[in-house]
């Protein structure tokens, strides 16, 4: 079991995350929710010490913030409502 100094050198370790988890909550719109997502997990990323998810983690924000990116994002986001309002008979 973990010990109190141990608990908190953790809690302190991963505080920023519960700060981007605020952000993301407070996101307004889909794309903005999903650039906020994007920088958790960059920073999430980080902590692993390994470089192959930080470039995709960096190549899928990019993607987002270009034009075409958020095109597409907004493509997906409206085909996701429309699937969600379809009924499915089984």
């Amino acid at each position: 079991m973990a010990t109190l100094n141990e608990k908190l050198r953790i809690l302190v370790e991963w505080a920023p995350l519960i700060g981007l988890a605020s952000e993301i909550s407070a996101a307004t719109t889909p794309l903005e929710r999903a650039l906020r997502i994007s920088a958790a997990l960059r920073w999430a990323s980080r902590k692993t010490g390994t470089p192959v998810d930080d470039e995709v983690v960096e190549l899928l924000e990019a993607v987002l913030r270009s034009k075409e990116g958020q095109a597409l994002f907004d493509y997906l986001v409206a085909l996701g409502k429309d699937l969600a309002s379809t009924e499915i008979d089984v």
